[in-house]
């Protein structure tokens, strides 16, 4: 260690609130998605700004189909879809495609709904009317190795 002074780096310890977050117990995935077997709990999640209990959800990544951005065991914070609030073209989206869970992006196009990934090793989802395909939200933020 060096001789000398020391001087810190930072000025104040700041306190961390805990928000109350509900959470999917069951990993969104890639590729051909996984069947929704448990439901949602609450977890408590470091505050974070603009983080509202009410808007937002947790969910896990299972699979590789969202690499590089979003790789197997993150979670991504999404805005749920509520009041009137849509998805948009290219916006990462958490969906249950006919009672699976996925971690997709949204494009919508003229005759169907594709729902595609980032890894080019898969191909995109077509999403007809007969689907059943529910959009819960947007991804938010992701988080990186998050142990909850």
């Amino acid at each position: 260690m060096a001789k000398g002074n020391y001087k810190s780096n930072f000025d104040r310890f700041y306190n961390l609130d805990l928000v109350n977050l509900e959470r999917y117990t069951s990993s969104f995935v890639g590729g051909p998605g996984a069947a929704i077997n448990d439901g949602v709990e609450t977890v408590q999640f470091h505050s974070i700004p603009g983080l509202d209990s009410g808007r937002h959800k947790l969910i896990f990544i299972k699979g590789d189909s969202m690499s590089p951005l979003i790789e197997e065991g993150d979670s991504v914070i999404i805005e749920v879809f509520r009041n009137g609030l849509k998805p948009k073209k290219g916006d990462i989206i958490a969906a249950i495609l006919n009672g699976e869970l996925i971690c997709k992006i949204f494009d919508p196009a003229s005759m169907c709904l594709y729902l595609s990934s980032i890894n080019q090793d898969y191909p995109p989802i077509q999403v007809y009317e007969n689907d059943s395909c529910e959009i819960v939200g947007k991804a938010w933020k992701v988080i990186k190795d998050a142990v909850i």
